[in-house]
C-alpha cells in the first residue's frame, strides 16, 4: 500500500509541471495595486527624487493582446516643496486619475497556442490625466516606462517610473514667478513623478485563438474528414 502511494505521488509530481505549463489560459483584465515614492519638479526643485514621499494607487488594465494594453489608474500622495526665494517649504497633497496606452516590447503573457510569448517585458506608456491637488485642479500628460514579470499565469509583478506634465504652474503654490503669463509648456509648468512597485492579478478568461490557424490542427482536421 505504501509503495502504491509513493508511486502515485511520484507520478503526480513528475506530471505536475506539464499541467502547469500546458493548462494555461489567457485573460483580458489585469487588476492590481502599487506603491512607491513621489516627488515634485518645478520652480523650487529641479533635482530628481529630491524630497521623495510615499504614494499608493490602484489600476485596471484591458489587455488587447500581448503587445498592447489600455490602463485606468488612480493614485495619490504627498510631495515636499523645498524652500525657495524666501518662500517657506511646504507640502502638496495630490490625487490623480489617468488613462494610458501601454506598449510591451515583447509578446507578454503565457499563452497555450503561442510559443513566442515572454514572461518578462519592458514597456512604455502615455496618455491623459487629471490631478486634484492642494491648490487646484489641472489636466496632465502622464508618460513613462517600466518592466513587468508574469510570476504565474495570473499573477504579475511590475516596476514603473511615471512622469506627469501638469498644465498648471501652481502645483507648488508658486505661480508664474518669472512673469511668463502661462507661456512655455515645458519651462513654465510643474511636474510630479513617481517610482513604484506593483502586484496584479488577471481576470476575465479569454477565448483561445482560432486553432484552425495552426497547421497541425488543420492537418488533423483534414485527416478526420477523410
Amino acid at each position: 500500500m505504501g509503495r502504491i502511494k509513493l508511486r502515485t505521488f511520484l507520478l503526480i509530481f513528475c506530471w505536475l509541471p506539464y499541467f502547469l505549463v500546458h493548462a494555461e489560459d489567457t485573460y483580458k483584465l489585469d487588476v492590481g495595486i502599487f506603491g512607491g515614492g513621489s516627488f515634485y519638479l518645478g520652480d523650487a526643485n529641479s533635482t530628481l527624487f529630491k524630497g521623495t514621499q510615499p504614494c499608493f494607487g490602484a489600476f485596471g488594465k484591458y489587455i488587447i493582446n500581448g503587445r498592447w494594453e489600455v490602463a485606468l489608474q488612480g493614485y495619490g500622495g504627498v510631495v515636499n516643496i523645498p524652500e525657495w526665494n524666501n518662500i517657506p517649504a511646504s507640502r502638496t497633497t495630490f490625487g490623480d486619475i489617468s488613462v494610458t496606452g501601454e506598449f510591451n516590447f515583447f509578446n507578454y503573457g503565457k499563452k497555450k497556442y503561442d510559443k513566442t510569448y515572454s514572461i518578462i517585458t519592458p514597456y512604455i506608456f502615455a496618455g491623459l490625466g487629471l490631478t486634484i491637488h492642494t491648490y487646484g485642479i489641472a489636466p496632465n500628460i502622464p508618460f513613462g516606462l517600466g518592466i513587468k514579470v508574469k510570476a504565474t499565469p495570473r499573477l504579475n509583478f511590475g516596476l514603473a517610473w511615471r512622469m506627469h506634465k501638469l498644465m498648471t504652474d501652481n502645483f507648488d503654490n508658486i505661480h508664474d514667478p518669472y512673469g511668463l503669463n502661462g507661456k512655455g509648456l515645458f519651462n513654465n509648468k510643474d511636474w510630479f513623478s513617481s517610482a513604484s512597485l506593483s502586484i496584479s492579478y488577471n481576470f476575465w478568461k479569454d477565448c483561445a485563438p482560432c486553432r484552425r490557424n495552426h497547421a497541425e490542427e488543420y492537418r488533423t482536421s483534414r485527416s478526420r474528414q477523410k
